[in-house]
Formats: structure tokens, sequence, C-alpha cells
């Protein structure tokens, strides 16, 4: 069976798209591109797709963080609701999944003494073993952790 699953973090700064087609990993980042090109990653997982092909998607939902601007907050819904979108017109089936819930999924849970980047450090470190012929960066950790749930989720169909 040929599969295709993609994990969605909509983060303004630290967001990616991470596509697994077939076992190989992608990795698009979203900082700095414009809201075509982010439409295009999208659009160019779909054209290789074949008749046989299994998809479903993974989006982080989010919602506003204690101590973030109105801005922020803002901007952050926009991407999640763009990168939303993009899953919904390109009849891509989905889930939306809060971070806890598929922190839980590998049996993480972030430390009260742990800082922000040692947390996404643990995190790009479980990403980087599931995927270690893959160079990962840190922004994209999260994103390749929900399209390989997205990736179960095909299995077990």
């Amino acid at each position: 069976m040929n599969y295709i699953s993609i994990g969605v973090d909509p983060g303004s700064s630290s967001g990616a798209i991470a596509v697994i087609k077939d076992g190989n990993l992608h990795i698009h980042r979203i900082k700095g591109k414009s809201e075509k090109e982010i439409e295009r990653v999208f659009y160019d997982t779909l054209l290789d797709k074949g008749f046989q092909t299994q998809m479903f998607g993974m989006i982080e939902k989010v919602a506003a963080m204690k101590g973030q601007g109105v801005s922020s907050t803002f901007k952050f819904g926009m991407n999640y609701g763009f990168l939303r979108g993009c899953l919904v017109a390109n009849r891509i089936p989905f889930r939306d999944m809060i971070p806890r819930v598929w922190q839980k999924e590998f049996s993480m849970a972030k430390k009260k003494t742990e800082s922000g980047p040692q947390w996404k450090g643990r995190l790009l470190n479980v990403a980087q073993n599931l995927y270690p012929q893959t160079w990962i960066p840190l922004y994209a950790g999260d994103a390749v952790l929900l399209a390989h749930i997205a990736r179960t989720i095909i299995n077990q169909k």
C-alpha cells in the first residue's frame, strides 16, 4: 500500500509541514513563505498520488498561550486557519490534535524544570530516532512527530 502522511505545526516562527511518502520524509518550513508557496506544498504532495494511495494528516490544534501578545495570538490563529484550509481544499482527510494528546502518543510530557528549548530538543530527539536517515531541524520536530502519528493511523486502516 502506498501512503502519504502529513504533519502540520502551524507555529509562525517555528512551524513546519512534514510529509512522509512511502517512508521518505520531506520537511517544509513555514517561516518566510508566502501563502501561495505554502499552498503549493500541499498541491505538490498530491501530484504523484496514485490511485491506491492512502492519505491522512494531523494538524496541531493550538490556542493562545499565557503571556502571548494579542498580535502574536492573532497571527498564530491565522496560520492555523490557513493551514487547516489547505488540508480541506486539497481534500486531505485529517485530524486536529492538541499538543498534550499527541505528545502522550510518544510518552512525552514537559518537565516543570525544563525550558522551552530543552523540551523542543527532547521532542526533536524522538523524531530524529524515528527517521535517522533524514536530518531534522529543530523547527520541524513537532511536524515530523505529527506526520508519524498520521502514518500510524493509515497503517491501522
